[in-house]
């Protein structure tokens, strides 16, 4: 973690300034970037769009069109289509699945293969383990890690993904969400804060 980061989310801690102006310097401090590997939003269904986006627009051309048919009942983070290629990463979401297949809720894995029986393994800080899902399964035991909403991120270090912070004019944007979103870098050239528009992939967003 490089000193300026810290400095900065540190000193927000105790700071007596509004919302507002902590943005506004740290858009200053961390201008944007036209390709992040993580976007962190307020809400689930920012978080399903933008996944949705990012997933399409970093799809290579064999990359394998998975479709959720089914919801869930009673969940926020419903299951959605998705676009697979091998080195991808996916989280553990098994919720009303009973943890078939082994996936573990909150754990990143690694797509190895992709095909009817596709190969997971858990990254190397959750541990070692591979796994075999079937890939129609995949949409409802795993979900998308293009974007992620600030309070489910909490506790993790995002090591050597580039992080975009949107959102930040959102009325429910705060201290902590500015703080728990710098504070997943481990430097200040991988964190970025966006406003209410930013250019993702070549594509200007309304976001």
């Amino acid at each position: 973690l490089d000193d300026a980061l810290f400095d900065f989310y540190h000193a927000l801690y105790d700071s007596k300034e509004s919302v507002k102006s902590m943005v506004a310097r740290a858009r200053t401090m961390f201008p944007v970037c036209r390709d992040p590997d993580l976007v962190l939003c307020i809400s689930h269904n920012k978080r399903i769009l933008v996944n949705k986006r990012m997933n399409e627009a970093k799809a290579p051309d064999n990359a394998v069109k998975v479709c959720a048919t089914e919801g869930i009942q009673g969940t926020t983070c419903a299951p959605q289509d998705m676009l697979l290629w091998p080195q991808m990463e996916l989280i553990g979401c098994p919720r009303g699945r009973a943890a078939k297949h082994s996936v573990v809720q909150g754990v990143v894995y690694t797509l190895l293969y992709v095909g009817a029986l596709s190969v997971l393994r858990m990254k190397p800080e959750y541990g070692d383990e591979e796994i075999e899902v079937p890939i129609e399964e995949i949409p409802y035991l795993l979900r998308l890690t293009h974007a992620m909403c600030y309070y489910t991120v909490q506790g993790r270090t995002i090591k050597d993904r580039r992080i975009m912070l949107i959102d930040t004019d959102h009325p429910h944007f705060s201290r902590r969400a500015l703080i728990v979103g710098l504070s997943r870098a481990t430097c200040s050239n991988v964190v970025h804060v966006a406003g209410s528009e930013v250019e993702i992939l070549g594509r200007e967003w309304s976001i």
